[in-house]
């Protein structure tokens, strides 16, 4: 014993009084290396120098062993509370450049008359179990420095196919369960009820081999084998809580299974595709309702499995074709018609439609330029005498049953016509046929505008965001009442029956009735300019030396009356030409020339002018 206080692992004076050491080897208390005292109350060493690098100053008051240049610690550990001690047992290895690390080992070397039963595997004696540094704890005998454990339990045995690795027990040998790994790498679990409950809580018990809560089973990779049977589900105790169970084929390919769960051959099957004598035609008819029978009047999907129509098809699969395809084949008689698809739409509600189209694309379409149609119609007379070919045709059924506006197409956005629009106008069909008047002066007051269409104010519509050009319909409605029209917005629902766009009433400009409008105009203004030009003609038939004295009545009133700018002469010239004006009363006077996109040429004159008749010449050549 030595009564001082010495540093040990880097912890200065350590207070060793009273400890016993005891070494093998003289060396432990001389070699300057050591510390030269014992590290606990006892401490066993064997080497000439002590590991120091495991040891704790908590560790004075139990028992420490140092060998191999390893150290070992058996002891209390005071654990923070007053009056809470843990036993601790601590093993420690030298620095990582050695070999280890080293492992807590538990070992048996027989005795006791048990080295019959299980003899102990070399002189070291049998292990039975082993923990690493890494705090994965190994159970069994086959445990080395090259097999270590791999979890934070790994129970290792090589046992018969009747036994097993691992047992949980409630009650010894009576109430346990048994878990087996076999030599495939096999799962056995094997109560000695033969019962196992999955989330099941502690006041439930299984009632089956296997009885899972709260959950579903998951089955993956699994075979893809002729089945024998169908696994099917009992009730237990109300929904959700079933028992399995399973219902053999019958071997019949006639044979289906009814929603009350009994195999029915199909010749026997009351709700099936039927045949019909309707008038003479036999007819194929399925889910059709009568006063004494219904039969399968729910909804048909193709492609899915939640119709949401009462034919409902959906082509999901990555190939080029038509989702739904059907063909009339029309014969030669001429008083016969044919519709490839009819639909009609009978009944009250907000809303109906026959026929809706709606494409969306849910990726970027491949090249950019294919198109997204929702609607599409085509007529091909395929070399044919066709009487008349119509791509699409929509009209108003009796339109004075109408409540509100009738139209026969309505689009929310622009149109592209890559042909003619064409209006009916034939004489055969009008009545009260008479000549427009007044058009110049009607033409004269409406005020054309700049505009934007706005989606705001108007929501569900989808106009263009450009720039647009036209007539306030109310203005226009003043001076032209019949060419203004009250225009009905539908009401419009998405494919799901939700409320897309709210209907609204609006006025609309039907601007084709504006051409005859303005054709008119122009022949009342043409006649107008013939009129004024017979009154200049007269004037200028006038003998030339009347006219240099007095001026006639009508001279004044053409001539000096009003600013007045006259064609110039020659026209069309090469590059001399003469431009007379007449200025009403004293002014300044500017006489520009600009080119047909309105950009200036040349300024002529720009100064003071006296009134009446003035000339003056422009030679295109002194223009830059």
């Amino acid at each position: 014993m030595k009564n001082f206080a010495p540093t040990i692992n880097g912890l200065a004076a350590q207070n060793t009084n009273g400890f016993l050491g005891l070494s093998t080897n003289t060396a432990f208390w001389t070699n300057v290396a050591n510390p030269q005292s014992p590290f606990s109350l006892l401490h066993l060493n064997t080497d000439d120098i002590a590991q120091q690098i495991g040891y704790r100053s908590w560790m004075n008051p139990g028992l420490t062993f140092t060998h191999n240049k390893d150290l070992m610690y058996v002891g209390p550990l005071r654990n923070g509370a007053t009056d809470l001690t843990d036993a601790v047992i601590v093993w420690s290895d030298n620095s990582s450049g050695e070999i280890g690390p080293d492992n807590l080992r538990f070992i048996f070397s027989a005795g006791n008359g048990l080295g019959a039963v299980e003899t102990p595997e070399g002189p070291q004696g049998l292990e039975t179990a082993r923990i690493t540094p890494w705090g994965y704890m190994g159970i069994g005998k086959r445990w080395n420095n090259a097999l270590q454990p791999q979890r934070r339990l790994d129970v290792d045995e090589n046992v018969p196919p009747s036994a097993a690795q691992f047992r949980v027990t409630y009650t010894p040998a009576l109430v346990f369960t048994d878990f087996q790994t076999t030599s495939q790498g096999y799962l056995c679990i094997r109560p000695n009820s033969l019962r196992v409950g999955i989330n099941l809580n502690g006041a439930d018990f299984p009632t089956e081999a296997l009885d899972v809560n709260l959950g579903t089973a998951r089955l993956r990779n699994m075979p893809n084998e002729t089945p024998n049977v169908l696994v099917t589900g009992v009730v237990e105790d109300g929904p959700g809580d079933y028992v399995l169970n399973y219902l053999e084929f019958t071997g019949d390919p006639e044979d289906v299974l009814a929603g009350d769960g009994i195999w029915v051959n199909i010749d026997d099957a009351s709700c099936e595709w039927n045949e019909v004598n309707n008038g003479g035609s036999l007819d194929l008819v399925m889910g059709y309702t009568t006063p004494s029978t219904a039969c399968d009047t729910g909804r048909v999907g193709i492609g899915l499995i939640d119709p949401a129509a009462r034919l409902h098809v959906i082509n999901s699969l990555d190939v080029l074709g038509e989702t739904v395809l059907v063909e009339a084949e029309a014969t030669n008689d001429p008083s016969v018609g044919h519709y490839g698809i009819l639909t009609r739409t009978e009944g009250g509600g907000d809303y109906q439609v026959a026929i809706a189209g709606y494409a969306k694309a849910t990726a970027t379409l491949i090249p950019p330029s294919h198109p997204l149609i929702g609607t599409m119609g085509s007529a091909d007379p395929n070399g044919f005498c066709a009487h008349n070919a119509v791509g699409v045709y929509g009209e108003i059924l009796n339109p004075q049953q109408t409540c509100g506006s009738s139209v026969a197409g309505y689009f929310n956005s622009s149109i592209v016509v890559g042909g003619a629009t064409i209006n009916i106008s034939d004489e055969s069909v009008k009545t009260d046929v008479n000549s427009i008047s007044g058009a110049l002066d009607g033409i004269l007051q409406l005020a054309p505008k700049s505009y934007y269409l706005s989606n705001e104010l108007l929501p569900g519509a989808a106009f263009d965001n450009d720039l647009a050009f036209g007539l306030i319909a109310q203005e226009a409605q003043q001076v032209f009442p019949n060419i203004v029209k009250e225009v009905a917005k539908p009401l419009i629902r998405d494919d799901e029956g939700n409320l897309a766009s709210q209907e609204g009433e609006l006025l609309g400009v039907a601007y084709e009735q504006l051409i005859p409008i303005l054709i008119s105009a122009m022949q009342e203004q043409q006649a107008q300019i013939e009129a004024l030009s017979a009154q200049v003609s007269a004037c200028c038939a006038v003998d030339a030396g009347n006219r240099s004295g007095a001026l006639l009545a009508n001279d004044i009133l053409i001539e000096q009356s009003a600013n007045r700018l006259d064609q110039n002469n020659p026209n069309p010239f090469n590059s001399n030409t003469r431009i007379g004006f007449n200025l009403a009363k004293d002014c300044r006077a500017r006489v520009c020339i600009y080119n047909a996109s309105g950009q200036l040429i040349d300024c002529l004159i720009d100064e003071f002018r006296n009134s009446g008749a003035h000339s003056i010449e422009w030679n295109t050549s002194d223009t830059v």
